[in-house]
């Protein structure tokens, strides 16, 4: 397992842990001290302090990781249809990769946001239509931000983009 999937797993762990015990929207399960306490720690760990940024990050993680094993199999695949030429490839085997990325529209004006966000949703949703609709080079397993490929790690801050 490498350190974005060991990353993943400690994300998903961490999520269901906590909001299990009451982090989260209205403290529904515990009393307000104990979650802040809770919150300290996985802030001290270097984690976003809510399930939800969590869950992003879990899924940012998931989805690049699936876009590299998806072009890894493609790739292994095409190699293989051409080494055995003789054999009627698979439907698979001739069809193109599936591209899979992860995107990060930007600080983007929406109830969700309080409708504090700097970008119109019309501008929020340029990037993810691009990725779907246009050729962007067999790009996959990447984050995408601000119109390109971007740079994601899990040891930084959470910045709001755009």
């Amino acid at each position: 397992m490498d350190g974005l999937e060991e990353g993943v797993a400690f994300a998903c762990e961490l999520a269901g842990e906590h909001t299990e015990q009451g982090v989260g929207n209205g403290e529904p399960n515990g009393d307000k001290a104990r979650n802040e306490r809770i919150r300290a720690e996985i802030t001290k760990q270097g984690w976003p302090p809510s399930p939800y940024a969590v869950s992003k990050a879990g899924l940012t993680a998931v989805s690049m990781i699936l876009g590299r094993e998806e072009l890894r199999l493609s790739s292994s695949m095409s190699r293989r249809s051409v080494s055995s030429a003789s054999s009627t490839p698979t439907s698979r085997e001739k069809s193109l990769p599936i591209l899979i990325n992860a995107v990060c529209p930007g600080y983007v004006k929406t109830d969700m946001t309080l409708q504090k966000g700097r970008k119109t949703v019309e501008q929020g949703a340029e990037l993810p239509v691009r990725l779907a609709l246009e050729d962007i080079s067999g790009v996959g397993g990447e984050f995408w931000e601000r119109g390109g490929v971007g740079v994601w790690d899990d040891g930084g801050e959470v910045n709001e983009v755009d």
